[in-house]
């Protein structure tokens, strides 16, 4: 048998222009290596840039700030959400001592989303718990039931930088409780928002919007801004900060400063836990801070 042929061909190097040019070898055997961050197909971008959630309002978006996005194409979202504020003041006038008013908000949240919009529907179950029989003649006052329902529906508009979106709103009374709002009247909202798009670090966003009613000088009647900034820190938190005013006709204005942050337990779930702070409120029912906290799956 012919002896095997143990000879090595030299392939030639690239050429050398100067003293400092340094000289790469590679294998076209070996596979490619693509570090985390870097490269179009990379996974933790792409998570990164799909990292969406709905708000309080149904919609995608922080805490209360609408978001331009949507949450993503052909997905639904449920979510159960929790709120609770101690109400300290009546249209801006403070409970006397010894007086004690508390308010819980259950939101369950259905949202659809497909590639340019959003519709979402929220079913509120509150619970009034009110002592005050000065400000308010009650001694034991307790009320729960269905809030106001919402509807809502968003079209968006996307570039590589940045994305717009507008939408219709619909509230309809529920006259299920007598203490908190008990109008009969249905309401609706338009509004408009933009959001910053930068596939690492944070977004900016800025929403606002009328709502009105069938009926004047209601409840419900007013112009809401919002400015909230999310800055995704890694793969499993998010922390929000927003600024919500709301200027209503007849029922007070408010701002508040919220601070919030959203935990990723798993892909799909994620956790929103929040504290609104009052800067000013003379609303109907006014107060000073509120606790706010929601669990949603994607699919």
């Amino acid at each position: 048998a012919p002896a095997p042929d143990n000879s090595v061909t030299n392939l030639p190097l690239p050429p050398v222009t100067s003293n400092d040019d340094a000289v790469i070898y590679s294998d076209a055997g070996l596979p490619q290596i693509i570090l985390p961050g870097s490269g179009d197909n990379s996974k933790f971008r792409l998570k990164n840039e799909e990292r969406n959630d709905v708000s309080f309002s149904g919609l995608t978006g922080l805490i209360n700030t609408y978001s331009a996005f949507t949450l993503g194409e052909n997905k639904f979202s449920t979510a159960i959400g929790f709120m609770w504020n101690s109400i300290e003041k009546r249209e801006g006038k403070r409970l006397v001592a010894g007086e004690e008013w508390d308010f819980y908000r259950f939101p369950f949240i259905l949202s659809y989303s497909g590639e340019n919009f959003e519709v979402a529907f929220v079913l509120p179950v509150e619970s009034y718990d009110v002592y005050a029989p000065v400000t308010y003649n009650f001694r034991d006052g307790t009320d729960s039931g269905i809030g106001d329902c919402e509807l809502r529906f968003k079209f968006s508009s996307q570039t590589d930088e940045m994305a717009t979106c507008i939408g219709l709103g619909a509230f309809f009374p529920t006259s299920d409780i007598d203490i908190g709002n008990a109008e009969t009247d249905n309401a609706w909202e338009i509004f408009g928002g933009i959001s910053s798009k930068r596939k690492e670090g944070g977004n900016i966003h800025l929403n606002g919007g009328y709502r009105g009613s069938s009926k004047d000088n209601t409840d419900h009647e007013g112009v809401f801004v919002n400015v909230g900034f999310d800055y995704k820190a890694n793969e499993s938190f998010t922390f929000i900060g927003e600024i919500n005013h709301f200027d209503g006709t007849n029922s007070g204005k408010s701002t508040d400063l919220t601070l919030g942050m959203r935990y990723y337990v798993k892909d799909g779930m994620s956790l929103t836990l929040a504290a609104p702070i009052s800067l000013s409120n003379d609303m109907f029912f006014g107060y000073d801070y509120r606790l706010q906290g929601m669990l949603q799956y994607h699919y």
